[in-house]
């Protein structure tokens, strides 16, 4: 943080000084305020708060006078954006923690972006959005064989799908990293390894057609 782009938080002490004063001189309540990093709660650089909807970062840039915001659970990003105005970053957290749709939340402040993922995740069922995109978003090309044959499978294409180390993983929750998951692993010899987080045995199969059946027959153990 230098004094020429942050003369107003250099004189605060940092940005969570700057957070508080300005938030407490416009009537708005955030909450703790704490460092966004682990390294130090004090960091003078960011911001951390919390609201029932996930957690609120906000980190300094290093080149010009920037903001930049953004919002996610655990499981999944809510919104972000970036702005050069602090009575802006306490109007997106105010609206945040009191209630505020992405909706509403961009209308209010444009610069706020959010996914068709996220709206979905906030209108409550995300799971066709996320079939969309590992269908069709070239970052999964390489895996969309799998994912189509999956897929037409409509007993399957109710779990919530996402790839990890190019696992296709299916969750019987999305709103629970611990939830139950059907895994299925293309291996280096060729074939599949299909599994559950509910059961200890693996089924081994040698086609990409047998892949659903063996998926299939772990359901009833979600």
């Amino acid at each position: 943080m230098t004094e020429d782009l942050y003369p107003d938080l250099v004189e605060l002490g940092g940005l969570q000084g700057a957070l508080t004063r300005t938030s407490q001189q416009n009537g708005v309540d955030l909450g703790v305020i704490d460092g966004a990093t682990s390294a130090s709660s004090e960091d003078p650089n960011s911001a951390k708060l919390m609201s029932d909807r996930g957690t609120i970062m906000i980190y300094l840039g290093a080149e010009e006078r920037r903001f930049y915001i953004s919002i996610a659970e655990v499981q999944h990003s809510w919104a972000e954006g970036v702005t050069d105005d602090l009575l802006a970053v306490v109007g997106v957290a105010n609206s945040w923690r009191t209630g505020a749709t992405l909706r509403e939340l961009n209308s209010r402040f444009p610069f706020m972006e959010y996914s068709e993922l996220a709206q979905a995740y906030e209108d409550g069922d995300p799971v066709a959005i996320q079939w969309g995109t590992l269908l069709h978003d070239d970052a999964f090309a390489d895996y969309r064989s799998l994912t189509q044959e999956v897929y037409a499978d409509e007993r399957l294409r109710a779990l919530f799908p996402f790839y990890s180390m190019g696992m296709l993983r299916l969750s019987a929750d999305h709103t629970s990293r611990q939830a139950s998951e059907i895994k299925i692993s293309p291996l280096s010899g060729g074939g599949y390894r299909v599994e559950s987080t509910t059961s200890d045995g693996q089924t081994h199969v040698e086609h990409m057609g047998q892949v659903v059946e063996a998926a299939v027959s772990l359901l009833d153990g979600l």
